[in-house]
């Protein structure tokens, strides 16, 4: 496991954006910074259905596993409350999270 890693800390929020949907953000954080970012969303009329989105890690800490760990940090998240399907969306022109969500069960 990489020193960073191994210092890294998963912070979970919630943040209502709307009153009709439910977001929750998950950060790494390595001391006072935010070095990766993970988000979760759900409809309030479709709570058992979520999407984790806006994944990113910044680049000087890419490559550490730290991006592994968040979506870890996210389906943990989405599961407490209560979303049974977890979609990923990823842009066409990132293979690297492409390749993480694949390796860890979506498809």
């Amino acid at each position: 496991m990489s020193p960073i890693l191994a210092e890294t800390k998963i912070v979970t929020l919630y943040r209502p954006s709307e009153e009709t949907e439910n977001v929750w953000e998950v950060r790494a954080m390595y001391g006072s910074e935010v070095i990766g970012k993970a988000r979760i969303r759900c409809w309030t009329e479709c709570v058992a259905i979520g999407v984790a989105f806006g994944l990113d890690v910044r680049e000087e800490y890419r490559r550490q596993g730290l991006a592994r760990q968040i979506m870890q940090s996210v389906e943990t998240c989405a599961s407490k409350n209560g979303i049974t399907l977890l979609l990923a969306t990823i842009r066409d022109d990132n293979p690297a999270s492409k390749n993480l969500v694949l390796s860890i069960g979506y498809a």
